[in-house]
């Protein structure tokens, strides 16, 4: 069995304010719901990107709100019409923010993602009291 240890470079803004951040254990809600599967080799990445192309799998922008409200990730993106990824690297994101600016009472955001490093997560404080965890 081989091993191979490498570093992980997130590329992760946070903001400079914590009047709205978002509740940990809230935005931990949503990393343990939102899809993170890793499909089979042959499916491939899924697109992403705006509504009405006929290529788009995901339409952006793409909402994901903590049943409380308290906490919400959006992918969306950032230029372009479209971008592809798999989930577990949309996950991968929202599970930076949440370890690197949430925790600390910030509402961060996590970008180049996807093939093209098109797509962005913003992780941040709610969508209302009462939304289930859904696309915007």
């Amino acid at each position: 069995m081989a091993l191979r240890v490498t570093s992980y470079r997130p590329l992760v803004r946070c903001s400079d304010e914590q009047t709205t951040s978002p509740a940990p254990e809230a935005c931990h809600t949503i990393v343990d719901r939102m899809p993170a599967q890793r499909p089979p080799p042959a499916q491939g990445k899924m697109t992403f990107g705006q509504p009405g192309d006929p290529d788009v799998q995901v339409g952006l922008p793409y909402r994901i709100v903590e049943p409380t409200g308290q906490c919400q990730a959006v992918l969306d993106i950032v230029r372009g019409l479209s971008d592809k990824a798999i989930w577990y690297e949309i996950w991968e994101g929202v599970v930076a923010v949440v370890g690197m600016c949430v925790r600390y009472g910030r509402a961060g955001l996590a970008f180049h993602r996807g093939t093209w490093g098109y797509l962005t997560v913003t992780v941040s404080s709610g969508g209302g009291p009462g939304n289930a965890i859904s696309e915007a």
